[in-house]
C-alpha cells in the first residue's frame, strides 16, 4: 500500500515545490498596474530585476519624465547589454528630449539587436520623416515592410515616402489600400489630394482635400 501511495506523494510534494517557485517568480514579476512606488520596491529587493526597470522606465515615459525615464533602461543595459527592447525605449526617449543623434543610435542599436522590432523601425522611420529626411526614410519603412506588410504604421510610413520622393504610382498603391482604415483615412486622404494636385487633376485633388477637412486632418509633411 505504501508503495502505491508513494507516486501520489512525490506528485504531491513536486506540486508544492513549483507553487513555491513560481509564487515567487510571480512576486518579483511587476504588472501593468503596478505603481511607481511598487516597481522601486521591487528593484530595492532585487536589483537585478530588470523586468521591474523596464516596468518603471515605460511609466516614467508615460509622465514625461524621460530623464528618469532614461536610467531605467541604462540600468537594463547594465544588466543586459544587448536588449533590444532597452536600446528601442531609450532611442524614444532621446527623441523626446531632442537628442536626435543619440536617438539615432539607439533606434539603430535596436534594430541590430533584434531586426524583427518593428515598432523601432517606425520610430526611426518617423524621425526621418518629422527631419523631412525622406530619403532615409524610404530606407526605413522599405526594410519594414519586407518584414510586415500588413502594420498600418508601415504602410502610411511608406507610402508618405513614396510620395515625398514623388513615386507617386507606388504612393497611390498603398493610400488605396489604407482609405478604408478609420484612424488614418483622414491622413490618406489629405496625401492623395497632395498626389493628384501635383499631377494635375485638380478635380480628384478637391475631392479627397474636403474629405480631409470634413474629418479635421492636416497633414504635418505637406
Amino acid at each position: 500500500l505504501c508503495q502505491c501511495l508513494r507516486p501520489i506523494a512525490n506528485f504531491k510534494l513536486n506540486f508544492i515545490i513549483i507553487s513555491i517557485v513560481l509564487s515567487a517568480l510571480w512576486a518579483e514579476e511587476p504588472s501593468s498596474s503596478s505603481t511607481l512606488d511598487e516597481l522601486i520596491q521591487k528593484i530595492s529587493e532585487n536589483p537585478n530585476n530588470s523586468r521591474a526597470y523596464q516596468a518603471l522606465g515605460e511609466k516614467y515615459y508615460e509622465n514625461h519624465d524621460f530623464e528618469k525615464a532614461v536610467n531605467q533602461f541604462w540600468d537594463i543595459l547594465r544588466l543586459d547589454p544587448g536588449n533590444a527592447l532597452a536600446h528601442f525605449w531609450l532611442g524614444k526617449c532621446y527623441l523626446k528630449r531632442g537628442i536626435f543623434d543619440r536617438a539615432v543610435y539607439e533606434l539603430q542599436t535596436a534594430i541590430e539587436s533584434d531586426d524583427a522590432l518593428l515598432d523601432a523601425y517606425i520610430a526611426l522611420g518617423g524621425h526621418y520623416l518629422d527631419q523631412r529626411d525622406f530619403s532615409k526614410a524610404l530606407l526605413v519603412y522599405e526594410k519594414a515592410y519586407g518584414l510586415d506588410e500588413e502594420s498600418i504604421m508601415i504602410r502610411l510610413g511608406l507610402a508618405k515616402c513614396y510620395e515625398k520622393t514623388e513615386n507617386f504610382e507606388k504612393a497611390k498603391q498603398l493610400y488605396d489600400q489604407l482609405e478604408k482604415v478609420k484612424d488614418v483615412s483622414g491622413s490618406v486622404a489629405t496625401a492623395l489630394g497632395q498626389i493628384h494636385w501635383s499631377e494635375g487633376d485638380f478635380s480628384k485633388a478637391k475631392t479627397y482635400y474636403l474629405e480631409a477637412v470634413q474629418q479635421g486632418i492636416v497633414d504635418p509633411y505637406v
